[in-house]
């Protein structure tokens, strides 16, 4: 009787464990991930953030430089000492989102309107189809 307790706990253990090493492996790369409130399950990951590290001077955000989105693509100083909500750019999904623990820095913003303002891409320009054709076109 005893043996097969035994038995069982180190089978669960191994069990246990080759979940947790399963789980990890599938999340690499992603830094956080969270819900919207459309229920969405969106992971912000390392690959979206591209910016070379002279392009971010985080030490002096007011040398990061917007005027054609460089800045947009550095990654914000996630997990920092700052506990206010503020802002960051996610370039893989074109849209700001707030975080609690983002440090002063590039890609890192007091409001929304300011990150959408700085960062975000409009939709590409495309010819205008009258508005009796437009329902028809849909998918």
């Amino acid at each position: 009787m005893m043996r097969s307790l035994i038995f069982l706990t180190l089978l669960a253990f191994v069990a246990g464990t080759l979940v947790l090493v399963t789980a990890a492996k599938e999340s690499k790369g992603i830094i956080f991930s969270f819900s919207t409130k459309k229920g969405e399950r969106i992971s912000i990951t390392e690959e979206e953030f591209d910016a070379y590290k002279h392009e971010c001077p985080h030490e002096e955000p007011e040398k990061c430089y917007y005027k054609n989105n460089t800045a947009c693509f550095c990654r914000p100083k996630f997990f920092g000492y700052n506990r206010e909500e503020r802002h960051f750019y996610s370039p893989l999904n074109n849209e700001c989102f707030k975080f609690t623990h983002i440090d002063n820095g590039c890609n890192s913003f007091n409001s929304r309107r300011e990150c959408l303002k700085s960062c975000k891409r409009g939709t590409r320009p495309g010819p205008q189809m009258p508005l009796k054709n437009r329902n028809k076109n849909r998918v």
